[in-house]
């Protein structure tokens, strides 16, 4: 793992300002990403997306998209709009998850910035790129 890491995240960015939770006692959730610039090209883009990263991490262990709720300073706190505990939900992001020890923050933030250029082709300025250690089992 990375110095860069924090309990388990590598890099995570938003439009190439690398911006790591600010803590990480953070609780959050994953949301759809399917209302937003991101999730309206996925289809699209998901393919050329496993390339990139395949290029820089061959052992990567998924990649989705979806939309980081940040729960507020009460933690997670259940409310049916899931938006009324002060949190932030953020713009769609795609999520990198490789195995531990497999990469480190340098190599994340070229990729992502790969991931970037693809998205910008694609018309998509609002977007964020979070990387995790993650290990896959199989039941």
């Amino acid at each position: 793992m990375s110095s860069h890491s924090i309990d388990g995240l590598i890099y995570h960015s938003h439009n190439g300002t690398v911006t790591p939770s600010s803590s990480a006692a953070d609780v959050h959730s994953i949301h759809s990403a399917a209302d937003t610039p991101l999730g309206n090209i996925w289809d699209t883009v998901i393919d050329p997306i496993c390339l990139i990263v395949g290029s820089g991490v061959p052992d990567y262990s998924s990649i989705g998209a979806g939309r980081l709720y940040t729960h507020g300073p009460a933690g997670f706190t259940p409310n049916p709009d899931g938006r009324t505990d002060g949190g932030s939900l953020s713009p769609g992001a795609v999520l990198v998850a490789v195995p531990p020890g497999s990469t480190n923050a340098d190599t994340a933030r070229e990729v992502s910035e790969e991931i970037f250029a693809l998205l910008d082709q694609h018309g998509v300025d609002d977007a964020m790129v979070e990387w995790r250690e993650a290990v896959i089992t199989m039941f």
